[in-house]
């Protein structure tokens, strides 16, 4: 059974959107705590952190987690959730 197209395009419109929106809340929430860190690697990090944490990845160890953020090897995540600088006096903006 075919559908007519305009019954299969709102659907996907809405899934559309929806992905929109959450990309635009992660890049808010990822805004709000960058200034928490004081070097640029681990703010990237935790960009990439959050996106694999927030996927559908079956299992969210280091590997895995490392290999959704297309690195070759998990130590830049586990250095950021191990030893990253925080400042903690610092307010986001």
């Amino acid at each position: 059974m075919k559908f007519p197209p305009e019954i299969i395009a709102e659907p996907s419109r809405l899934l559309l959107n929806k992905v929109a929106a959450w990309s635009l809340t992660l890049s808010r929430w990822h805004e709000h705590l960058s200034p928490y860190f004081a070097r640029p690697e681990p703010r990237q990090h935790a960009l990439l952190y959050l996106r694999a944490i927030l996927s559908e990845i079956p299992r969210k160890n280091g590997w895995q987690i490392a290999e959704h953020a297309r690195q070759q090897h998990p130590s830049g995540m586990q250095r950021l959730l191990s030893r990253a600088v925080w400042d903690l006096r610092r307010r986001a903006r």
